[in-house]
């Protein structure tokens, strides 16, 4: 196995890295929010969301079972695995 997966293109060096990445200039905002009954704003929940939802997409696709539930444990995986094959929707997690 391990020599199958040396000779991948993608193997080692095709992942980004920290250093890849632009440097980000933050933009501190000191207008209260008219909205919010704090006047608070919101900071990084967005980023938070999609990835979640790729990985549930993910197991899915592989695996035929939607969870639904975090954390998206490998024991999760099984039980939601195990009530697939005794029938139950959305394999029962």
């Amino acid at each position: 196995m391990d020599a199958v997966f040396a000779k991948c293109p993608l193997a080692f060096d095709a992942f980004n890295h920290r250093a890849d990445l632009p440097m980000i200039d933050t933009v501190i905002v000191e207008v209260p929010n008219p909205n919010h009954p704090y006047g608070v704003r919101g900071v990084g929940e967005v980023g938070v969301v999609p990835p979640m939802a790729a990985l549930s997409n993910a197991i899915y696709r592989a695996l035929g079972v939607r969870l639904q539930q975090l954390p998206m444990s490998p024991g999760r995986i099984l039980e939601a695995l195990w009530a697939k094959e005794n029938g139950q929707r959305n394999g029962g997690v």
